[in-house]
């Protein structure tokens, strides 16, 4: 058995077989530019294993091992789950999670990518790298949970109030993102403010905190004053205190 990979730039034209746990597509592969994959007696290239619902027209880069690879281009679930075994990746381009679950698990990454989420979508990161997306999501329970080890940069865009966080390990807000972090979350893992906005709301516990720009927005009564006890502030000192203050003395 051949066990070597190969990576190919393709599009995918039909799904032939469908189940939950397995999936096999065809998909036009240019004979010129990649001589050496294997065309079937359809002229086209078949693909297969735990795959998501991949949309069909759309240009990808893919393995023919159970790996996943994609640059750029868009990527389409809908109640299904794609799991990013160890080697695979999602860098740039455009994820559309509807009802549906990403695992990314170890030494597998998504970066740079655009992503919505929308009716109770789930983001798991497991894989112990520092991932990067920008968010758009509805109002519904989505879910994000972040393994010890691993990270998150939300570097644009907004995680909700109704999202369910999971910090365990990094999370980090740049740019103009918004993130609300609630008594309903798991804060045990750091969150670093770089840029952007924090919002505490009614937070009774934390882990580790560290800010070095940007807005931290802290409502309600019940948000406990121990979560400042290991936290380290850079340039943002003076704003920083000015807020807290005025907090207490309301």
């Amino acid at each position: 058995m051949d066990n070597k990979q190969y990576k190919f730039k393709g599009v995918v034209i039909r799904c032939t077989y469908n189940t939950p746990d397995y999936k096999i597509y065809a998909m036009e592969v240019s004979k010129r530019d990649y001589p050496e994959i294997k065309q079937n007696k359809y002229n086209n290239v078949s693909i297969l294993g735990e795959l998501s619902d991949l949309t069909l027209g759309v240009d990808k880069v893919t393995s023919t091992t159970s790996k996943y690879t994609q640059t750029g281009g868009n990527l389409s679930i809908t109640g299904n789950k794609l799991t990013l075994n160890e080697g695979s990746s999602i860098t740039g381009g455009n994820i559309a999670l509807d009802g549906a679950t990403i695992t990314s698990n170890t030494n597998s990454e998504i970066k740079d990518a655009n992503v919505s989420m929308q009716n109770s979508s789930t983001i798991e990161f497991n894989n112990g790298k520092t991932n990067s997306m920008k968010l758009e999501m509805d109002d519904s329970a989505n879910t994000i949970n972040i393994a010890e080890g691993s990270g998150f940069n939300v570097i644009g865009g907004e995680i909700r109030k109704e999202t369910q966080l999971g910090i365990n390990g990094g999370l980090g807000i740049l740019g103009d993102s918004t993130v609300t972090v609630d008594s309903a979350d798991t804060w045990n893992g750091k969150i670093s403010l770089v840029d952007g906005t924090l919002i505490l709301d009614n937070v009774a516990s934390a882990g580790q905190f560290e800010a070095q720009s940007g807005t931290l927005k802290i409502l309600g009564s019940n948000t406990s004053l121990k979560l400042f006890l290991f936290t380290s502030f850079t340039s943002s000192l003076y704003f920083f205190k000015f807020l807290f203050f005025a907090k207490i003395r309301s």
